[in-house]
């Protein structure tokens, strides 16, 4: 999912480290964004946490922590 997330965003995976080093809150922004356009587009609530898990856990293995917490809607 980290590998498709970087597809669509046009980037590398030390380019969203760098982003993650210079400003944590771009990377939020463009996290919530992505969401709201998964969410938009009808995808299911599991699908959308797979791809926050993969980012997040590829930003915390290099040090970068998210303050923002990421809410995914209607997750029953």
């Amino acid at each position: 999912m980290l590998y498709r997330f970087l597809k669509i965003h046009d980037m590398t995976p030390s380019g969203l480290v760098e982003m993650g080093k210079e400003d944590v809150e771009k990377v939020e922004d463009l996290l919530l964004d992505f969401v709201s356009e998964l969410h938009r587009g009808g995808r299911a609530p599991g699908y959308i946490e797979h791809y926050l898990t993969s980012v997040k856990s590829w930003l915390r293995f290099n040090r970068i922590e998210l303050v923002r917490r990421i809410k995914i809607g209607n997750r029953n």
